[in-house]
């Protein structure tokens, strides 16, 4: 990993970084489960521990990692806002908290709900969330024309904590491809009905960022 201050470039440069830290966080079309040192880094050991305790007792709610991808890509790109940001590890003096992650995004100024959208739409980056039940992605690409009518179908290609690997049958990290729907003003990722996004374009950024070292080559570009 290297650091660079992302105020220096463009906005299309952020949500270029944004993508990268999300393709290391699930190694491509990999994916990273638990054990492994990245996907460690990314919950802070949280599913590991939660995983082994719900093995001792069955009665143990299970963790879902499902926002720490998103609070991960916050801090890596250099929010230190912690109203925003629930990590234990990004400096500040707050630890990480519990049931707080879909709720410090969905506060958050930066936030922009479906239903008072107008006709701006989730871009490349955003974290959005999805319910029922409530889950977290973030977004590569989402090919669907809001200008047609209603019953339009398309892809969406996005990045997610939580969900089982269907290899390992193991919590995941990884990059998927969904079906997305538009049905009268909604708009449903498999089903799912995005709720809204962060707009991280308008993130307040005071730190150097933490980048993968692959993505110098896009800096020099």
């Amino acid at each position: 990993m290297f650091e660079v201050d992302l105020n220096k470039y463009p906005k299309d440069v952020l949500q270029l970084a944004i993508i990268a830290l999300c393709y290391y966080a699930v190694d491509g079309e990999n994916g990273r489960t638990v054990g492994d040192p990245v996907f460690e880094m990314v919950t802070e050991g949280r599913q590991s521990r939660q995983d082994k305790l719900c093995l001792q007792n069955p009665k143990i709610k299970r963790y879902s990692a499902c926002g720490d991808l998103g609070h991960w890509v916050l801090k890596s790109i250099g929010c230190e806002d912690e109203t925003l940001v629930n990590r234990s590890d990004d400096g500040g003096k707050t630890p990480w908290m519990d049931t707080k992650n879909l709720i410090m995004l969905d506060t958050s100024k930066y936030w922009q709900w479906w239903s008072s959208r107008g006709d701006k739409i989730p871009e490349t980056g955003d974290i959005i969330i999805v319910s029922p039940p409530e889950h977290v992605l973030i977004l590569e690409s989402m090919n669907i024309d809001m200008n047609l009518g209603e019953d339009q179908t398309g892809e969406v290609t996005v990045y997610e904590y939580g969900k089982i690997h269907k290899k390992t049958l193991k919590a995941a990290g990884q990059k998927n491809t969904h079906q997305v729907k538009k049905i009268k003003k909604d708009i449903f990722i498999d089903n799912r009905k995005i709720l809204g996004w962060l707009k991280m374009k308008e993130i307040k950024l005071t730190k150097p960022a933490q980048l993968p070292d692959d993505f110098k080559g896009t800096l020099e570009q």
